[in-house]
């Protein structure tokens, strides 16, 4: 039972993405908000949904809570 244990948080921290897999979304996540028009909250919506895996049913706000 404690080999089982030890192998699943073996498994856990060996899927963490890299610090620069990391970085690459913060760039991806800020080029395309910096293509959106300011007044375009749609888009900025979009930028969260594909870059930072953010869910649609979550409340804006809760990011920030």
């Amino acid at each position: 039972m404690v080999v089982e244990i030890q192998m699943q948080e073996y498994r856990r921290l060996a899927n963490q993405p890299s610090i620069q897999d990391r970085w690459n979304v913060v760039d991806e996540y800020t080029t395309c908000l910096m293509e959106c028009d300011e007044a375009d909250q749609t888009c900025t919506l979009v930028c969260m949904q594909l870059h930072l895996d953010v869910n649609a049913s979550v409340p804006p706000t809760s990011a920030f809570v």
